[in-house]
């Protein structure tokens, strides 16, 4: 385009075309912070998408360490084994948030004041079936 006042000023526009992509992230919170062997302790596991795209095929693995033992969840586990907890998600929305809740029991025997440490996986696909752990 050229300015009325100066006919040899040109001005461009810039287009930018952005793709989708999601981010889903976790989190967990614990209801109860001190607890006896024996005991079962409940837990929020809570997963979100934050990105613009759609997430697909998530798999979440909550890995429990040798002091925990696995009771229930809702929604119920796609596989409990060898101290891992795996839920199968077809798909999470840009900006949708959802959460299980775990029960956990500790086994006896651990001693008091001791820290036990659990983590999460996770890992989905965007539209393009690239895959983001």
């Amino acid at each position: 385009a050229r300015s009325v006042f100066d006919k040899k000023t040109e001005a461009y526009a810039a287009n930018e075309i952005g793709i989708s992509l999601p981010i889903v992230t976790t989190q967990t919170q614990i209801r109860v912070r001190d607890v006896a062997p024996g005991r079962l302790v409940a837990y929020q596991l809570s997963y979100e998408n934050r990105g613009s795209g759609l997430a697909k095929n998530l798999k979440i693995t909550d890995h429990l360490p040798a002091e925990l033992e696995f009771v229930d969840a809702d929604p119920q586990p796609a596989k409990v084994e060898d101290g891992m907890i795996t839920w199968y998600i077809d798909e999470l929305a840009s900006k949708q948030k959802k959460s299980i809740s775990v029960n956990v029991k500790i086994r006896p025997g651990i001693a008091a004041g001791r820290a036990i440490k659990k983590s999460t996986v996770t890992s989905y696909h965007d539209l393009n079936g690239n895959v983001y752990k």
